[in-house]
C-alpha cells in the first residue's frame, strides 16, 4: 500500500512538474509568436500607409507640372521624362484613373527641347 502511494505521488509530482516546466518554457515562445504576428500586421499597415503617401506625392507632382504647362500644351523634355517616370511609379502603386487622363492629355502636347 505504501509503495502504491509513493508511486502515485511520484507520478503526480512528475505530471505537475512537467506542466510547470511546460508553462515556463512555452510562455516566452507564445509571447514571441503573438508579438511576431502583431509586428507583421503593424508592418503591413505601415507599408500601406507609405504606399498611399507615395501615391499622393506623385499625384501632386504630376498635377503641378500639368497645371503649370496646361495653358500652352507644351512641355520641356526633362519635365516630360520626369512625369513619365512618376506616372509609371504611380501606376505601380495602384494609382487611379485621374492621373491616366492627365497622362493621356500630355501625350498630345508639344515636347520642347
Amino acid at each position: 500500500m505504501a509503495e502504491t502511494l509513493q508511486l502515485v505521488s511520484f507520478i503526480v509530482s512528475i505530471i505537475i512538474g512537467s506542466f510547470n516546466i511546460l508553462m515556463i518554457v512555452c510562455e516566452p515562445f507564445r509571447k514571441k509568436i503573438l508579438k511576431s504576428k502583431e509586428d507583421k500586421k503593424r508592418e503591413q499597415e505601415r507599408e500601406e500607409e507609405q504606399r498611399e503617401t507615395d501615391r499622393c506625392v506623385l499625384r501632386e507632382l504630376i498635377e503641378m507640372i500639368y497645371y503649370k504647362r496646361r495653358s500652352t500644351c507644351e512641355i520641356y523634355q526633362y519635365e516630360y521624362e520626369s512625369i513619365a517616370f512618376m506616372y509609371k511609379q504611380y501606376k505601380k502603386l495602384g494609382g487611379n484613373s485621374f492621373v491616366d487622363r492627365i497622362w493621356e492629355e500630355i501625350q498630345e502636347w508639344t515636347i520642347l527641347p
